[in-house]
């Protein structure tokens, strides 16, 4: 996987978290008629307040469980760099020594590690 590769990945990783996100947030709106005759979701008063104060705090000032919430998020993420840096290992130069390339233990160890 090359470093473009995992930019997409991480990349289609975000993109479908948002989504999920944004199929959330829609399905807590109130719907009502639109200017244009589309229409329009108007977000609940208490789910603004929520958000709004999460949106000023810093990630350390978080309840627990708003932390966890973005743990689970953050855990989508991983496998994908866990692969990304193991692969980097087993081709890398760095790990190579007289004996012979470390890099294929170099990377069992990270897996194993990150496991």
């Amino acid at each position: 996987m090359t470093k473009d590769d995992l930019i997409e990945t991480l990349a289609s990783i975000e993109h479908t978290r948002w989504a999920n996100w944004q199929k959330y947030l829609h399905s807590t709106c109130r719907e009502q008629p639109g200017t244009s005759g589309r229409r329009s979701l108007v977000i609940k008063e208490n789910d603004v307040e929520h958000w709004e104060r999460q949106i000023v705090t810093p990630y350390a000032h978080l309840s627990e469980a708003e932390k966890e919430a973005d743990r689970n998020e953050a855990r989508q993420s991983l496998p994908v760099i866990i692969d990304f840096v193991a692969a980097w290992l087993e081709e890398s130069d760095l790990y190579a020594n007289a004996e012979g390339p470390l890099g294929d233990k170099a990377a069992r160890l990270w897996r194993e590690a990150m496991s």
